[in-house]
């Protein structure tokens, strides 16, 4: 049979406890799926579900369009970037909520991830043991882009990355998400 360009992911559940998924279907080149192949709102939305099931911490997602056409290699760094985000927030940000949002515009893709916690103190941005930070930053410069991150005590903490993106042609699906 031809080769499948997507998946279909069935939770594993006992007892309404989520172990996982179960995929029913091969890959082209016998590699294992990952969220990107669904494409970035796919993605990011999963991620979301996943962290708030994981964490116990409320985590909404909304996206400018059902789906947004990006290169894989922004789709992964867009993906990393918003996993080691949320893993920020499980570590440090005792927050309650957390909201992802992706907006894709002519020439420009940007996803910020805002949480309710205790706030980042600028300080903290200029430690020289911030790998998480300075990984993020690294992956976004890596594509032309820029990530910033802000907050203080007491007002959360947001990330913003701006990443730069090749308008879709019509009828080109190229190497695209």
């Amino acid at each position: 049979h031809p080769p499948m360009t997507t998946f279909l992911g069935v939770p594993v559940k006992i007892r309404d406890k989520v172990f996982g998924n179960l995929y029913l279907t091969e890959k082209e080149g016998g590699e294992g799926f990952t969220p990107e192949d669904e494409g970035i709102v796919a993605a990011l939305e999963w991620q979301a579900r996943d962290f708030q099931q994981r964490m116990g911490i409320t985590c909404g997602f909304a996206a400018s369009a059902e789906e947004i056409p990006v290169e894989r290699a922004t789709a992964i760094t867009v993906f990393r970037i918003c996993q080691e985000g949320l893993n920020n927030v499980a570590k440090y940000a005792a927050a309650r909520r957390v909201d992802v949002r992706l907006d894709g515009r002519p020439g420009r893709l940007r996803m910020t991830v805002h949480d309710d916690g205790k706030g980042i103190h600028p300080l903290d941005l200029a430690k020289p043991d911030c790998f998480g930070l300075r990984g993020m930053k690294e992956r976004a410069v890596s594509l032309g882009g820029s990530l910033a991150i802000t907050g203080g005590p007491g007002r959360g903490t947001t990330i913003t990355l701006t990443l730069p993106v090749a308008d879709p042609t019509p009828g080109d699906d190229g190497d695209r998400q």
